[in-house]
């Protein structure tokens, strides 16, 4: 059978948390009553948290970070995105150096901290930045229980990790990372406008010209007429109620037929007579083409 983990207990105030600790089940309270007082460990990330964010991928870590830090236009904003990137890349260079939660909480305040005076309205320079890193160093290693040091929970080969990747990080890029906070990003607006040509609705529209016929032939055969108005609609009622249906009752089969047959016959006449004469303008309009024809010939 695997050897049991010790648990903390309260009689461990104060004196470092204990080497064969189980961070599986280890409570927030327990642990930190437990650290030493000048311990970096917890002060930003709980056990809980680190607990909740080691099985996690990158991206959801970096949601994670968006919620606790509260930084939700990482998309618009270049601090908003800066600040989240910079503690998901933090966090997961910790999670493959293999840390235990109390260094990887450590390692983020440390983090939290550089940060934190970047962004102060103080003017920290990149020495002075260095100089506190330099001190944060001291302990490293530290085996008296009695003394507290803020990393003593890093061996030297670790802390020398941990000194190295915020020189080659932050550090490094102290002055860029001065001014993207200081400095109020411009806001730039791209937009695209674009004309759409589309038919009228609010009156008919003539087809399209694939329908081979001309606007005259579509007004004149095709083009939905506008419907009467209903006042025009009751006088024509009125008048023909009043007047026509008797005149129209006095009449005999035979002279509704007579008055059909008479007054199409007027219209075909005329029509007759117009087509007789568009005829016998184009019959002379094509003899004199002849004519000149023969002119030349000759």
């Amino acid at each position: 059978m695997p050897p049991k983990r010790k648990t903390i207990v309260v009689d461990t105030k104060g004196k470092g948390i204990p080497k064969d600790i189980s961070w599986d089940t280890a409570k927030d309270e327990d642990v930190e009553t437990a650290d030493k007082v000048n311990s970096l460990g917890w002060k930003f990330l709980k056990l809980s948290q680190i607990r909740e964010l080691l099985p996690k991928s990158p991206r959801e870590i970096e949601q994670y970070f968006v919620d606790l830090l509260d930084k939700k236009d990482i998309n618009t904003s270049l601090i908003h995105s800066i600040t989240v990137d910079y503690y998901v890349a933090a966090f997961w260079w910790a999670k493959e150096k293999n840390f235990n939660p109390h260094q990887l909480s450590a390692f983020m305040t440390v983090c939290k901290n550089l940060l934190d005076k970047v962004t102060s309205e103080e003017d920290i320079t990149m020495s002075e930045n260095l100089r506190e890193l330099n001190k944060l160093m001291v302990g490293v290693g530290n085996t008296i229980e009695a003394e507290s040091y803020p990393l003593e929970m890093f061996n030297v080969e670790e802390a020398t990790e941990v000194f190295k990747y915020t020189t080659e990080t932050i550090l490094q890029h102290y002055n860029l990372y001065k001014y993207i906070f200081h400095n109020e990003q411009k806001e730039e607006v791209i937009s695209c406008d674009q004309i759409i040509e589309t038919a009228p609705i609010t009156k008919p529209y003539p087809p399209p010209l694939d329908e081979a016929v001309t606007l005259e032939t579509y007004q004149s055969y095709i083009k939905t007429p506008p419907p009467t108005p209903e006042g025009e609609r009751e006088q024509l009622d009125v008048k023909l109620s009043a007047e026509d249906v008797d005149v129209l009752s006095k009449l005999s089969v035979e002279d509704l037929r007579k008055a059909v047959t008479g007054s199409t016959t007027d219209i075909l006449d005329q029509f007759r007579e117009e087509t007789m004469a568009k005829l016998r303008e184009k019959e002379g309009n094509f003899l004199n083409r002849i004519n000149k024809i023969n002119t030349v010939a000759e």
